[in-house]
């Protein structure tokens, strides 16, 4: 089922059962030394995040990843194990 959900990270629907990853929009101007603005960048990500088009590798053979993703792999392997 595509559902997309406009205000929400990615498009996703919102799934209270199980919550594997939290994203939290936290403005942050302390620092900020040219001009201001940078409160409204959390939502923009959000909005702009909507774009982004999302599908499954989980069912592709290794050989179909790039060089890169293959290294990446490797790495989270090695970190999991």
């Amino acid at each position: 089922m595509n559902v997309y959900v406009k205000e929400n990270f990615l498009g996703l629907p919102e799934n209270n059962d199980s919550v594997d990853v939290v994203i939290l929009q936290i403005p942050y101007e302390l620092t900020t030394s040219y001009g201001q603005g940078t409160s409204k960048g959390p939502q923009s990500c959000i909005e702009a995040s909507g774009q982004v088009e999302l599908f499954d590798r989980r069912n592709d053979s290794f050989k179909a990843f790039s060089l890169g993703m293959k290294q990446r792999l490797a790495i989270a392997s090695a970190l999991l194990s």
